[in-house]
């Protein structure tokens, strides 16, 4: 359910050609560490904000 909701964002993003990182307790599950998060956590940059 958190992958689709990431792709979909993801997807959603690029669309509107906004800049972004995936940070948090996912960035950190992304690299293969385990972790118990339920929450998404985004660096988006300021120019990519009004989007």
């Amino acid at each position: 359910m958190i992958l689709e909701l990431i792709e979909r964002l993801t997807e959603e993003a690029k669309k509107r050609s906004m800049d972004f990182l995936l940070i948090g307790g996912h960035a950190v599950i992304s690299l293969g560490h385990q972790r118990m998060t339920m929450d998404l956590d985004f660096l988006v940059l300021a120019s990519s904000r009004s989007k």
